[in-house]
């Protein structure tokens, strides 16, 4: 009978951010459908009421319905999204690095190095003489790290951000990330999932590149 093997760290890791993309993708791909049923609840409840002008109350209703569904649900589901794949990545590059050092009875991982995550495993893999992380793979995460902080530490606010002039640079881009009338980040769903999966993607290169995916470590 043959053995199926399995490196389960990958496999984990791999799970951990298709959630996070599966979940914002399942909010894109119903917003139309839940804002069609909150519109037609919202017009069966002002035709059975006796509101005197009816059609201005659906009119009023139905604008901030857009706005939830178009800007207020997208960018919570974007902040949430961010947030948990930087939170992801910080705690996968440490455990690949833990996991690393445990094999290959190396002296320190990661968490043993000053920094940010990012560059704790630029350094750990430096001076244990592995395949340099990746500089688009650096750069991306730092990103993805000053998004993050900016809507955990700032709530979103750019000018409060102490990297708010990175922060205007990926506005610029136009990938999908603004600067709202208040000040704040905002996100299409669109742009959220992009970071999900460049983020998920490269993680995983890095486990392949060090050869610590898909086969090792593995279990029976």
């Amino acid at each position: 009978m043959a053995t199926i093997r399995i490196n389960w760290y990958y496999w984990q890791m791999s799970v951990a951010f298709n959630a996070i993309e599966e979940v914002a993708t399942l909010f894109k791909d119903s917003k139309a459908l839940l804002k069609q049923t909150t519109l037609e609840r919202i017009s069966k409840a002002i035709a059975e009421s006796k509101y005197h002008d009816q059609e201005q109350l659906y009119v009023d209703e139905s604008t901030q319905v857009e706005h939830t569904f178009e800007v207020v649900y997208p960018n919570t589901h974007a902040y949430s999204a961010i947030s948990m794949t930087y939170a992801t990545a910080e705690y996968w590059l440490e455990h690949l690095t833990r996991a690393v050092q445990q094999e290959r009875s190396l002296a320190a991982n990661s968490k043993d190095f000053s920094g940010d995550a990012v560059h704790r495993v630029v350094k750990f893999a430096k001076v244990f003489g592995l395949q340099p992380v990746p500089e688009a793979l650096v750069s991306h995460l730092t990103e993805t790290e000053q998004l993050r902080h900016c809507i955990m530490h700032a709530t979103g606010r750019v000018s409060d951000s102490r990297d708010r002039k990175n922060l205007e640079n990926m506005v610029s881009r136009n990938i999908g990330i603004t600067i709202d009338e208040t000040g704040r980040l905002q996100f299409t769903i669109d742009a959220a999932i992009a970071i999900v999966d460049k983020t998920g993607k490269g993680v995983a290169d890095l486990f392949k590149l060090w050869d610590f995916g898909p086969s090792l470590p593995s279990k029976p």
